[in-house]
């Protein structure tokens, strides 16, 4: 025999009203647990409601003080940029992975990779929700690489004795 959810016989919409907080809560949770800086921005280039803890950390300006605030991580010189990507994202559009830099509350700078979908809720005006990611540590691997790569080719042809490798 099949065993049917319990719902209160009182009001049935009681266990999904549940269901719906369970979800929110969880949704939340996973933002403000992310690893990565999470956040959204309105169409005036303002951060919304939305910043989590991880956005803190990296960027340094606490959800109290940026809230509100016409995107103070963008430097001149990629305002356009950004803007340019939340207007089209707004139009529907979703990016992953587009590198720039953005400007930490202490003034310094960080290249940083941010992927940005539209984010509407019922009731609501639409923003634009973007989760950055540091690349830094990537990029010096990199250059490590390039570097090593370098060397190697510069060791190699200055042997002057051919030489032969067995297995």
């Amino acid at each position: 025999m099949e065993s049917q959810p319990q719902t209160d016989a009182a009001n049935p919409g009681d266990s999904y009203m549940n269901d719906a907080k369970q979800e929110d809560s969880l949704r939340s949770s996973i933002i403000d647990s992310s690893p990565l800086p999470i956040f959204a921005i309105d169409a005036e280039d303002r951060v919304r409601y939305l910043w989590n803890d991880e956005a803190e950390g990296v960027f340094g300006w606490s959800k109290s003080q940026i809230v509100g605030r016409k995107l103070p991580m963008v430097p001149e010189e990629n305002r356009e940029e950004i803007k340019d990507l939340r207007k089209r994202s707004l139009r529907g559009e979703t990016f992953r992975g587009v590198e720039t830099r953005f400007q930490k509350e202490n003034g310094d700078l960080i290249d940083v990779t941010i992927s940005l979908a539209p984010l509407t809720e019922e009731g609501t005006d639409e923003a634009v929700l973007c989760i950055a990611s540091d690349i830094q540590e990537r990029q010096e691997m990199e250059i490590t690489f390039k570097d090593s790569k370098n060397l190697y080719k510069k060791l190699f042809n200055r042997l002057n004795d051919a030489f032969f490798l067995s297995p």
